[in-house]
């Protein structure tokens, strides 16, 4: 996959990461609108389909974008920890693994002005579409499409959410 750490602003756009295992993209301490769009990220043992940790986006020198990716991982498709200012729109992200804490879509609660829109995010083995752990840590989450045919769509907080109606 890809590591980046320690970078301003990287853009990674249009590739193409098959087979790959624990993390297909990942970004650490990456400050500044933050850039990944249109990738394929594909593997049987894929840990992380896209990871932003410790990255701030800001107001004044940009908003990060993860836009139009397609995302088949056995874990997590996008996880957000620590992170700040970005905005996830037009994601696919298919989840595989049984373990029932897996989820399409993890905010971790310490992140804060994270946009998810217009995202599909399914968990085909028993695990979640979406793990939130901090209402704050959003600003929007609208429109996305959410599939996991256990017994809990998704998780909120301490909450777990059994379908659209309680979310």
């Amino acid at each position: 996959g890809i590591v980046l750490s320690n970078m301003w602003a990287p853009q990674i756009t249009s590739n193409l990461l098959e087979n790959i295992e624990e993390d297909g993209i990942s970004l650490y301490n990456c400050d500044g609108p933050n850039i990944i769009r249109s990738n394929t990220i594909y593997g049987n043992n894929l840990d992380y389909g896209i990871k932003a940790n410790y990255c701030a986006g800001n107001l004044i020198d940009g908003v990060g974008l993860f836009a139009n990716n397609f995302i088949q991982a056995e874990r997590y498709g996008i996880s957000i920890d620590n992170s700040t200012f970005h905005n996830i729109i037009h994601n696919s992200v298919l989840v595989t693994g049984s373990y029932g804490t897996y989820s399409g879509f993890y905010l971790n609660s310490n992140s804060a002005n994270i946009n998810a829109t217009n995202n599909i995010l399914a968990n085909i083995n028993g695990g979640y579409s979406f793990d939130i752990r901090g209402s704050n840590s959003l600003t929007e989450l609208n429109n996305n499409a959410y599939f996991a045919p256990g017994n809990w769509l998704g998780r909120w907080g301490d909450t777990y959410i059994k379908d659209l109606t309680s979310l």
